[in-house]
C-alpha cells in the first residue's frame, strides 16, 4: 500500500489526478482520489439477425445487461488517493471481498484479473447511486458512484481506512481548509517512512457517545476502530490554541466548522451586504489592524433559531479580523445557537433587520421600521401560511376581513401601524427596537370575529393566539371545541431542536385532553378536543435531559388556533438516559418503552344524544298543536344516548399506530331501532347495528358495548385523521330514509363528507304551554360529561332550562347548561 501523498518517491507515486468518464462522454471528478468509470447501457435482442457469427440459433443477438465499470489506470486503481494493485482485490487474494448496491438491492460484481471490476445494476436501469466497498483484508476502499438518467457518471465519495474501522474525517494529506478564515488546519502530518502522525489535540463524539480514534498511517485521514455511525462531532485544540469544532457526516466528509466556539451569522462581501434594494456597508479592514465594524455601526440585537432564542447578549457578537463576517461565540462552553439568524443593525440614523439562514447567507433586509414581514400579503408562522391580511388592489392594502388594528411597543406606548402599499408589510413612522403585540379582529367566511393577537419581534411572528369573540349567528351547538396547536421547541443555548419532548395540554383541573411529543425537528402539530367551558389551561413541555416548562392559556374554550416558540433550559445535571424501544423518547415518558409503536396513549370520552323524528319525518318544529308541544316530535335526545370511548395510541413522530373505540348505548327510548357509527380517516364503520336487542321504550334491552380496533401500519400523522371524537352518527331506525332522503344525523359540529341535511328551524318546548323558536337547530349534541339525559317526552330545554339562553347566545353563555337540570325531568345518573 502506498501513502496518500505525491512525497513517497521511493514507493512509485501515483498520478495526481484521474478523469472520470461516462459513456455519455461528460465526466465527473473526485480531486484526483478517485478510479475511472465507465458506463455500458448494454444491447437489446434484435430479430432477424442473418450474421453468422454473431446468430445465436434463433435470429436473436444476444442480451448484454448495462454495467458499470471501475478501471485502473497504469495497472492500479486510485482510490482516495492510495494505488490499489489488482491482486490485493481479485481472485488472487482469497481475503479480499467486494460488493456494490444501487439502492434498491445488491448488485452482481465481478473482478478479471487484471483489475477491471465490472457492476451489474440490481433493478436492471443503470441509473441510481452505487454504493462499492473493496475489502482487501487489511484496508477497505468506498465508492459512491451516481449515475443519472443519460448515463453520464461521477465519483462523489472516494474513501479508504483499515479493514474493521470506520471513516471520522477524510482529509487531504493530513490537512482541510477552514472555510471561516481561509486557513489551512495540518492535524496529521508526514513522517515519510514512517506514516502520518496526529499532531493536534482531537475529542470526537458520534451518535454512540465518545469515541477513540486514530491516524490511518497512510492516507492521514482520522479513523476509528469498529463500526460507528455518524454524524460526527469532532473537537481540535491546534498548537495556536485555536478551538475548530467540526462536524461530519457518516463518510468523514465536512458539514459544518466553527472556530474558537464561534459560528457565522451574517456572510459579508468585502465588509458590505445588498439584499432587498438595501446596500449596507457593516465592517470595514484597516491595513495592518484587521476587519472591524464600520464607524456609525452597531449590532443593537440578535436572534436565534428562528427567532425562538431572543435573549443574546450582543456582545456575544465579534467581527471576524480575516474576512469582515460577522460571528457569535458560545457561552459556558456551550456551542453558539444555530440559525436562521435575526441581527438587528444601526447604520448612522437608520434601523436594519437582517435576516440570515443557518449558514450566515442574507435571506432579505427590512427597514427598523418594519412591524410584521408579510409574503405576499400572508401572514408566515414557522413557515406556515396563517392568515391572509393584505390585498394587492395596484399597490398593497389592508385586507377587507381585517378591522381593529392595533399596535403596542414593549414599553406599553400605541404606535402607529399601517400597511406600506409596496411591499404589503405592516409598517410604523418610527424605528422599533422590541417586541410589538400587534392585534386585529379577523371576520372570516362564516361571520365569525377572530381575535387576533400576534407577538412580534424583529417583523417576525413569535407567538400568536386566535380567539372567537363575536361568533356568527351559525351556531354548531357544540359544547366541545377545536384548537389547533403549533408549537416550536428548542435549547435554550444552542437553538437546536428538542426531539421527542413530552407535549401535554392540561385544563383547571389537571386532566390531560392531548399528549404528544415533538418530531425530529423540535416541531409538534395536533389539534385538541377540549370543553367549550374551558378557561384556563396550559400547555406542559418536558424532556429528561431539560427543566419542565408550563405555559398557560386562559381562555381556552374561544381559541381556535395558538403558536408558540419554546426554548427549554437544559439541566445541569443529566440523567444517563434509557430507551428500551429505542424510539427517542426516554423511559418515564414512554407509555410502553418496550413497544417503539406506542410512546403517548391519548384517550377521551363523549355522550351523544340524538333526535330520529327530525331525520326521516322531516318534521322541523314549524307548526304547533292544541297542547303547545312542536308537531311529529319532542326534542328530548334520548332516541339514541350513545357513550363513546376513544384510545389513541401515538408513536414518537406524533403517528396514530392505533384507535381504539368502545361504543354503548345507555338510552334507545324511540319507537325505532336506531343504529350508531362513526367516520374515521374516511372509512365508516356501523358499531352498534341495533340499538335495541328485545321490547319497547322505555324497558328495551339495549345492545352490549362494543369494541373497535383500528390499526394503522407504519402509523398515519395524527392530523391527517382529525380530532375526537371523528365523526360519529346515527342511522335512524335501521337506515330506512324517510321522504326528505336523510339517513344520517350527524354533528353540526363534525368535519365530515356527508352532505345530507343536518340542521333546520323550530319551535323547543321550554314550559307546559310555552315554546321558543331555535334558528339552525341540530338533531345530534356532543356533551363531555357522565350526561343524564331528559326523561321521554321531556323537552331538553324543561329538562335543562339554561339551554335556551345557551343557544340563543351562539354557546357565549350558559356554556355549561348540562350541569343545571331540572328535578325529575331527567333520568339519574348512571
Amino acid at each position: 500500500m502506498l501513502k496518500k501523498t505525491s512525497l513517497l518517491v521511493l514507493f512509485s507515486l501515483f498520478a495526481a489526478s484521474l478523469l472520470l468518464v461516462s459513456c455519455g462522454g461528460k465526466s465527473g471528478s473526485n480531486s484526483g482520489k478517485a478510479p475511472e468509470v465507465v458506463t455500458n447501457p448494454g444491447s437489446n435482442p434484435v430479430d432477424g439477425n442473418t450474421d453468422a457469427s454473431s446468430n445465436t440459433g434463433d435470429n436473436l443477438t444476444q442480451t448484454t445487461p448495462p454495467s458499470v465499470t471501475i478501471n485502473p489506470s497504469g495497472g492500479d486503481l486510485t482510490i482516495n488517493g492510495e494505488s490499489v494493485h489488482p491482486s490485493d482485490y481479485n481472485s488472487s487474494n482469497a481475503s479480499a471481498k467486494i460488493n456494490a448496491n444501487d439502492g434498491t438491492g445488491d448488485c452482481v460484481v465481478t473482478v478479471s484479473d487484471d483489475g477491471i471490476i465490472t457492476i451489474i445494476p440490481a433493478d436492471g436501469s443503470l441509473a441510481g447511486t452505487y454504493t462499492v466497498t473493496i475489502d482487501t483484508g487489511e484496508r477497505e476502499y468506498i465508492l459512491i458512484i451516481e449515475v443519472n438518467a443519460d448515463g453520464d457518471s461521477v465519483v462523489i465519495t472516494s474513501i479508504s481506512n483499515p479493514s474493521g474501522s470506520s471513516m471520522i474525517l477524510d482529509l487531504d494529506d493530513g490537512k482541510f481548509t477552514n472555510t471561516l478564515t481561509g486557513k489551512e488546519i495540518v492535524i496529521s502530518e508526514d513522517g515519510l517512512f514512517s506514516g502520518y502522525e496526529l499532531i493536534a489535540d482531537i475529542k470526537v463524539t458520534g451518535t454512540g457517545g465518545n469515541i477513540t480514534v486514530v491516524v490511518d498511517s497512510v492516507t492521514g485521514d482520522i479513523v476509528a476502530s469498529g463500526d460507528h455511525s455518524g454524524p460526527y462531532t469532532i473537537v481540535i485544540t491546534t498548537a495556536d490554541g485555536s478551538v475548530i469544532t467540526l462536524t461530519t457526516d457518516s463518510t468523514g466528509k465536512i458539514t459544518g466548522i466553527v472556530e474558537n466556539n464561534s459560528t457565522l451569522i451574517l456572510n459579508l462581501d468585502n465588509g458590505a451586504v445588498s439584499s432587498s434594494g438595501y446596500n449596507l456597508t457593516l465592517t470595514n479592514s484597516i491595513s495592518g489592524e484587521g476587519w472591524s465594524l464600520a464607524p456609525g455601526v452597531e449590532v443593537i440585537g440578535v436572534t436565534a433559531a428562528g427567532g425562538v432564542i431572543t435573549s443574546i447578549n450582543t456582545e456575544r457578537v465579534w467581527v471576524n479580523q480575516n474576512t469582515g463576517n460577522i460571528m457569535i461565540t458560545g457561552i459556558d462552553g456551550v456551542e453558539p445557537p444555530v440559525g436562521p439568524y435575526e441581527i438587528k443593525v444601526s447604520v448612522g440614523n437608520s434601523v436594519y433587520v437582517i435576516k440570515t439562514d443557518v449558514s450566515g447567507q442574507v435571506i432579505s433586509i427590512l427597514p427598523g421600521n418594519v412591524l410584521l414581514e408579510l409574503t405576499q400579503g400572508v401572514m408566515t408562522y414557522s413557515d406556515n401560511n396563517v392568515l391572509t391580511l393584505a390585498v394587492n388592489n395596484n399597490g398593497w392594502t389592508l385586507s377587507g376581513s381585517i378591522s381593529g388594528l392595533t399596535a403596542v411597543g414593549a414599553s406599553g406606548n400605541t404606535l402607529n401601524i399601517s400597511v406600506d402599499p409596496n411591499t404589503g408589510n405592516f409598517v410604523t413612522d418610527q424605528n422599533i427596537t422590541g417586541t410589538v403585540v400587534i392585534t386585529f379582529l379577523y371576520t372570516d367566511s362564516n361571520g365569525n370575529g377572530i381575535t387576533y393577537t400576534i407577538i412580534v419581534i424583529n417583523g417576525s411572528v413569535n407567538s400568536y393566539t386566535a380567539e372567537i369573540t363575536n361568533p356568527s349567528s351559525d351556531f354548531d351547538f357544540s359544547t366541545v371545541t377545536n384548537i389547533k396547536v403549533f408549537l416550536n421547541v428548542v435549547d435554550s443555548t444552542t437553538g437546536s431542536p428538542v426531539k421527542q419532548a413530552s407535549i401535554s395540554l392540561a385544563n383547571a383541573t389537571a386532566e390531560q385532553s392531548w399528549k404528544g411529543f415533538t418530531d425530529d425537528q423540535g416541531v409538534s402539530v395536533f389539534t385538541a378536543t377540549v370543553t367549550a367551558a374551558s378557561q384556563t389551561t396550559s400547555i406542559a413541555v418536558a424532556h429528561a435531559g431539560y427543566e419542565n416548562i408550563e405555559s398557560p392559556i386562559t381562555g381556552i374554550g374561544k381559541l381556535i388556533e395558538i403558536g408558540k416558540k419554546i426554548a427549554m433550559t437544559p439541566k445541569s445535571v443529566v440523567i444517563p438516559p434509557v430507551d428500551n424501544d429505542n424510539d427517542g423518547v426516554l423511559e418515564g415518558d414512554d407509555a410502553d418503552d418496550n413497544d417503539a409503536n406506542v410512546a403517548k396513549i391519548l384517550t377521551g370520552s363523549f355522550t351523544f344524544g340524538f333526535e330520529d323524528q327530525y331525520a326521516y319525518d322531516k318534521v322541523v318544529f314549524n307548526s304547533l298543536n292544541r297542547s303547545g308541544m312542536p308537531t311529529g316530535n319532542d326534542a328530548d335526545f334520548n332516541d339514541l344516548v350513545v357513550r363513546l370511548s376513544v384510545e389513541e395510541k401515538i408513536d414518537s413522530q406524533n403517528r396514530i399506530t392505533r384507535i381504539t373505540l368502545k361504543a354503548k348505548a345507555v338510552a334507545a327510548l324511540s319507537g325505532g331501532n336506531n343504529s350508531f357509527g362513526i367516520y374515521v380517516n374516511g372509512q365508516k364503520y356501523i358499531m352498534i347495528p341495533k340499538s335495541q336487542i328485545s321490547g319497547r321504550n322505555p324497558y328495551c334491552v339495549l345492545a352490549p358495548e362494543v369494541t373497535l380496533e383500528i390499526p394503522f401500519a407504519g402509523g398515519i400523522a395524527r392530523n391527517t385523521i382529525g380530532a375526537m371524537p371523528y365523526d360519529p352518527f346515527m342511522v335512524p331506525n335501521g337506515g330506512n330514509a324517510g321522504t326528505d332522503g336523510i339517513s344520517q344525523v350527524h354533528l353540526l359540529s363534525a368535519n365530515t363528507t356527508y352532505t345530507g341535511v343536518r340542521k333546520g328551524n323550530g319551535y323547543i318546548k321550554t314550559s307546559a304551554s310555552t315554546c321558543v323558536p331555535i334558528n339552525n337547530f341540530v338533531w345530534a349534541l356532543i356533551i363531555p360529561e357522565n350526561w343524564q339525559w331528559p326523561n321521554e317526552g321531556t323537552c331538553i330545554a324543561i329538562a335543562y332550562p339554561k339551554f335556551v339562553n345557551w343557544c340563543n347566545t351562539g354557546g357565549n353563555l350558559d356554556i355549561q347548561w348540562y350541569n343545571f337540570s331540572t328535578t325529575g325531568n331527567v333520568v339519574p345518573r348512571q
